[in-house]
């Protein structure tokens, strides 16, 4: 009798059991989904954000002559000047946005 009671309990023990697993593996699998859809979320919000400074940056491109890019950095300190205020111009334009 004692090992029909035990037989019994260890049962009930191991569908208890089962049914954690399962609302586990239910629960594991809603939490990955929720983890990949704010992935890609987070994806298509930096692409937008990249497209939007670039915009921004092409625009400020045009207001500064041309003959400034083609010099180099190192031997020019106007074309310094200009990148650190293409800089500043693009740091403003993001802020005020």
């Amino acid at each position: 009798m004692f090992f029909i009671i035990l037989s019994i309990i260890e049962l009930l023990v191991i569908i208890v059991l089962s049914y954690c697993i399962k609302e586990y593996y239910i629960e594991r699998e809603s939490l990955r989904m929720s983890i990949a859809r704010l992935q890609q979320d987070m994806g298509y919000r930096m692409s937008a954000h990249i497209e939007t400074m670039l915009k921004k940056a092409h625009n400020i491109r045009h207001k500064i002559p041309a003959e400034f890019y083609t010099k180099s950095i190192r031997k020019n300190a106007i074309v310094k000047e200009t990148c650190e205020r293409f800089y500043e111009a693009l740091t403003k334009a993001y802020m005020n946005k």
